[in-house]
């Protein structure tokens, strides 16, 4: 499944129908359900809040990929450079007094399974993997 958004946060609850709709269709605890609406509504919440420099309408295109016992999301943006993984590395205490933020990030690492970042010419390119037991 593929959907392209704006970098509108009104355009998230779009990606979550359709997100729902489509996960219904492929067999997955609620848990795991949960788990992948958590992490795509925090890491398109930053991307349209920190991606920007300026006011314009920039396209933001959401995959997801099933694959045998797992599920890959993906995510391209042509915003600033920003690797989370680096960011991850460096933040020492992300509940630390001087609020640097991260805790999305955070959560995200300990929900899912596999992290890969890349930046291909301007674009960001983010790929989230869950891996799950199908149902019964």
């Amino acid at each position: 499944m593929q959907i392209t958004l704006t970098n509108q946060i009104r355009d998230i609850e779009r990606i979550h129908r359709a997100l729902n709709e489509y996960l219904w269709t492929i067999r997955i605890e609620d848990y795991e359900r949960k788990k992948i609406s958590i992490t795509v509504d925090e890491v398109l919440s930053n991307i349209i809040k920190y991606g920007y420099d300026d006011d314009l309408e920039h396209t933001i295109t959401f995959h997801i990929i099933p694959l045998h016992g797992s599920i890959e999301l993906e995510f391209i943006d042509d915003g600033k450079h920003f690797d989370p993984l680096d960011y991850l590395r460096h933040q020492s205490n992300v509940l630390s007094e001087d609020k640097t933020g991260g805790f999305g990030l955070k959560l995200i690492s300990k929900l899912m399974h596999d992290i890969h970042y890349n930046r291909n010419g301007h674009q960001n390119i983010l790929r989230i993997k869950l891996n799950y037991k199908p149902q019964a």
